[in-house]
């Protein structure tokens, strides 16, 4: 498989997955922490709007405005749970509530 057939098949792989996220309720994404502590979506499903009211675009490169939206008193245990995921390299679930711009608290 030369470069080309392999960017082909990257791309419609991204486009099966696109197609399988708008019919799944919630958002699928991939997350990222870097060593320096930085935080980003590489990846994130349309249903990042409607559960973050943050486009995928956004939070492509920096997270900070998804994490805005966490409730404060759900914050710290979204932090220490994520970082539990990072050292166990185990999967990462929890239940917390946001406050959204137009929405309010979810």
């Amino acid at each position: 498989m030369n470069m080309n057939d392999e960017n082909q098949e990257l791309l419609n792989q991204g486009i099966r997955l696109d197609k399988l996220a708008i019919n799944i309720p919630g958002v699928i994404y991939q997350f990222q922490l870097t060593p320096d502590g930085a935080m980003s979506f590489p990846y994130a499903s349309q249903g990042m709007l409607d559960i973050f009211e943050v486009s995928p675009e956004a939070a492509k490169n920096d997270a900070s405005e998804v994490f805005s939206r966490i409730h404060p008193e759900d914050l710290p245990m979204l932090i220490e749970t994520i970082e539990k995921s990072r050292v166990e390299r185990s999967v990462w679930e929890l239940e917390f509530r946001v406050i959204l711009p137009s929405k309010g608290l979810r």
